[in-house]
C-alpha cells in the first residue's frame, strides 16, 4: 500500500533510490521501473582493531551479539553445544525480540552439561561492543540469512574467528582460514566447528586470528565506500 501510494504521489519520478548491492538494484527496478534513478552505495562497515587474547586447548569463549529470533538461529549453538565435551563459555548479547523463542532457548539451556557455561548477558551498548569482543576467543551465529552482516563484520575486524551460516555475504570464511559457513540448520556440523576450534592450541588460533582481521579488511575497500557515498550524496 505504501509503495502504491508512493507511486501515485509522483515523488518517486524526480527520487534517487540508494540501493547497497546490485541484487537490491534489480529489485528496485522491478517495484519502480526501468528508468528509477539507483545509486548503489555498499553497507558502511564497523572495523575494530585487532585484539589479542590467548588459548588453551580443549577450551574456548563463544560470543553472539545479535537480535534473540529464530532467524539469528541461537538454538542451533545451544543444540550443537550438548554434543561437545571440551570446556565452552558462550556469551549471548542482544534484545530478545521473540520470546517464545528465547523460552525454547532456555529450556535447551537447562539441559546442557556441565562442560559448558551459557550467559545471557542482556542488551548490549554499541560502545561496549569492543570491550565485550576481548573476552571471546570466537564469534558464532549462524544466522538464516543476512544482507550484511554488521556484528559478524566487527568482529572479524577485531580477529575473531567466526562460525555462521552458509546465507551470509561473508560466505568462504574456511577458505581464508578464519572461520567457518554450515548449513544452517546441521546442528552436527555446528559442533565439529566448535570442537575443532576448542581443540586449536595458543599458535594456532593466534594464526587463525590475525586471517580474521586481515580476511574482512581486504574484502572491504573503505575508501571506494565512502566514494559511493559522497557520488549518491551528491545526486
Amino acid at each position: 500500500v505504501f509503495i502504491s501510494a508512493l507511486k501515485l504521489s509522483g515523488i518517486t519520478q524526480n527520487a534517487t533510490f540508494h540501493v547497497t548491492d546490485e541484487k537490491e538494484k534489480e529489485y528496485t527496478k522491478m517495484v519502480f521501473g526501468e528508468k528509477a534513478k539507483i545509486k548503489i552505495a555498499p553497507n558502511f562497515p564497523s572495523f575494530l582493531n585487532p585484539q589479542t587474547v590467548n588459548k588453551n586447548v580443549g577450551e574456548l569463549n563463544l560470543i553472539s551479539i545479535a537480535l534473540i529470533s529464530p532467524m539469528k538461529n541461537h538454538l542451533l549453538v545451544l543444540k550443537a553445544l550438548g554434543k561437545v565435551k571440551q570446556k565452552i563459555n558462550y556469551r549471548i548479547y542482544g534484545p530478545i525480540k521473540d520470546s517464545t523463542y528465547w523460552e525454547e532457548c532456555k529450556t535447551t539451556i537447562k539441559s546442557i552439561p556441565q562442560n559448558v557455561k551459557v550467559e545471557y548477558m542482556g542488551e548490549i551498548n554499541p560502545t561496549k561492543i569492543e570491550e565485550a569482543l576481548r573476552w571471546s576467543h570466537a564469534f558464532i551465529l549462524p544466522s538464516k540469512s543476512e544482507n550484511f552482516g554488521h556484528a559478524i563484520v566487527e568482529a572479524l575486524s577485531a580477529g575473531k574467528p567466526v562460525i555462521s551460516s552458509k546465507n551470509i555475504p561473508w560466505n568462504d570464511l574456511e577458505t581464508h582460514h578464519c572461520g567457518f559457513n554450515i548449513a544452517p540448520e546441521d546442528t552436527n556440523a555446528m559442533a565439529e566447528k566448535i570442537v575443532y576450534l576448542a581443540n586449536l592450541g595458543n599458535d594456532e588460533y593466534q594464526l587463525m586470528s590475525k586471517n580474521a582481521a586481515n580476511y574482512i579488511r581486504q574484502k572491504i575497500d573503505i575508501a571506494s565506500t565512502i566514494r559511493a557515498y559522497r557520488e549518491l550524496f551528491s545526486a
